[in-house]
């Protein structure tokens, strides 16, 4: 087809006069934007004695200061889970992030499963290593066995 043909382009019908590698490139861009958007950097670690092992505490307090989402993955012997902080505080330094909304499991064998005597399992972390955890059984208000505190590994991370 030449220029002086009275029959529209491809390009001119299909990608509104732009094209192809220049429509492609726009959506790539876009696309990295939105994985930036929606994925989870490690802004902080440290093992289960407070030691830090990657990133800053000060950038991750700059982080929350700065309306960021965290989210923390703590290592437990043969597993690791993570949890999305409900309430943080800053003190002195050091982080502390709040999360009540888990219930018990645990493995049996390969597979998660949730216990015959259910319990809400709520717990404190914070960047020095400590983890504090408290137990109220399903469906009553009583706590089930006393409050236990911990010494965990923890990556913490910001939207």
């Amino acid at each position: 087809m030449n220029n002086h043909s009275n029959h529209p382009r491809a390009y001119d019908v299909v990608l509104g006069g732009q094209s192809l590698p220049a429509i492609l490139s726009a959506i790539l861009q876009e696309l990295r934007e939105i994985k930036q958007k929606r994925s989870w950097r490690l802004i902080y670690a440290h093992d289960e004695y407070g030691k830090p092992t990657a990133g800053n505490v000060n950038l991750l307090i700059d982080a929350i200061r700065n309306g960021h989402k965290v989210r923390i993955v703590i290592d437990i012997k043969d597993y690791e889970y993570a949890l999305d902080a409900d309430i943080l505080w800053i003190r002195n330094g050091v982080v502390y992030a709040q999360n009540t909304s888990a219930v018990s499991a645990a493995f049996k064998g390969e597979r998660l499963v949730f216990l015959e005597d259910s319990y809400y399992f709520m717990t404190i972390v914070n960047t020095k290593g400590d983890r504090e955890v408290i137990r109220w059984s399903v469906g009553e208000h009583r706590r089930k066995d006393g409050l236990a505190h911990n010494k965990v590994a923890a990556k913490w991370f910001v939207d």
